[in-house]
């Protein structure tokens, strides 16, 4: 995302953008973006970074769990950047450090729908042999 202004506002990206997601423990998510906004809010105390926006392809994933996603993945987040973080140049945020929260809606793909759907049913089975 470029062109954020450092006293703060939105931002439009244009298509293919990317987003890498770093999980921890080797797993990740790795979109390209179709859209997105960002808005960026330098408070006081601390500066707070919100974005939303739309995937047009899974670039890369190693999720928890064994799970998949396919197309298409939305996602959304906001975060506090760490303070001194922030990098600028000519008016712009260049870099930035930072640690919030967000949400990924995406689409399992079918061996994961699988797994998931033979969990449930072994569950129905033992609950109904339990009685």
């Amino acid at each position: 995302m470029l062109n954020i202004p450092v006293g703060g506002g939105n931002v439009h990206s244009v298509a293919n953008g990317s987003l890498y997601l770093d999980l921890g423990s080797g797993e990740y998510l790795s979109l390209t973006l179709a859209s997105a906004v960002v808005s960026y809010i330098p408070l006081t105390s601390t500066v707070q970074f919100v974005f939303a926006g739309a995937a047009s392809a899974i670039a890369g994933q190693q999720l928890p769990y064994g799970l998949s996603l396919v197309d298409p993945v939305s996602v959304s987040f906001s975060t506090q950047v760490t303070p001194g973080s922030v990098s600028q140049s000519g008016g712009y945020v260049t870099a930035f450090t930072s640690a919030g929260t967000g949400e990924i809606q995406g689409i399992p793909e079918p061996t994961t729908m699988v797994v998931l759907a033979t969990g449930g049913l072994a569950t129905l089975v033992r609950r109904r042999r339990g009685r």
